[in-house]
């Protein structure tokens, strides 16, 4: 009577994926059809609710990891980095007149960044200190290894959804600013990471700083 015990969603009307929390915040996976338990936990971290893709091979989720002292800065300093990282980013391209399709081409993003560089007057030192992060994170269920993983700051307004299409190897990310636009990542062999969640080291990580983008109403995803 004194153990807690949560589940949260099943996939599919035969109930062949059922996902439940651990007490150390991680997520317990049990894929029925293919006869796998997975547990996907690590230290100062916090696996998310996600979605396990048709095959049951792949799980895409959001991982919440605590700073060390060290890595704790104010969000104002944060968010005036990346949107002077991004302004650049902006001129650079400008200047040049080639696209190098690291910019988004919606005129209300780049009209949001330049108005925001415009209004930078906090000072760096303030605002509400940072001391989680946020990843979009791609599991492997048959290796336990992590495929790929997105840093939250990849736009400077985050990252509403993040789907993986195993049989593209495409991976879509909807922007919270953007009500229509969907960015289309292409993963490369450079983008792979193939390690298990409690190996990887976090304050080394690179992680990707681009995508193609693209500008649709909907997307009809068809699955196999």
């Amino acid at each position: 009577m004194k153990k807690k015990y949560m589940a949260w969603k099943r996939y599919g009307f035969d109930r062949q994926f059922l996902q439940s929390r651990t007490p150390s915040g991680g997520v317990k996976i049990e894929d029925q059809r293919n006869q796998r338990t997975v547990v996907l936990e690590g230290e100062k971290l916090i696996v998310c609710e996600g979605q396990v893709s048709l095959s049951g091979n792949y799980y895409w989720t959001r991982v919440i990891r605590e700073l060390d002292e060290s890595e704790v800065i104010s969000y104002s300093a944060e968010k005036k980095r990346l949107i002077s990282e991004a302004y650049e980013r902006i001129e650079t391209e400008e200047r040049s007149g080639e696209e190098s399709g690291l910019i988004c081409k919606d005129p209300t993003w780049v009209g949001s960044v330049q108005r925001a560089k415009k209004n930078e007057n906090y000072p760096s030192g303030t605002g509400e200190l940072k001391r989680n992060k946020m990843y979009f994170v791609l599991f492997d269920l048959r290796t336990e290894e992590i495929v790929h993983i997105l840093d939250d700051t990849f736009e400077i307004w985050g990252i509403s959804e993040y789907q993986f299409d195993e049989k593209t190897g495409l991976i879509f990310l909807e922007e919270s600013l953007k009500q229509y636009c969907i960015s289309i990542l292409q993963l490369e062999e450079k983008d792979y990471i193939y390690q298990k969640l409690n190996q990887l080291d976090f304050r080394k990580l690179q992680l990707a700083s681009g995508a193609k983008e693209q500008f649709c109403e909907s997307i009809l995803f068809k699955g196999y």
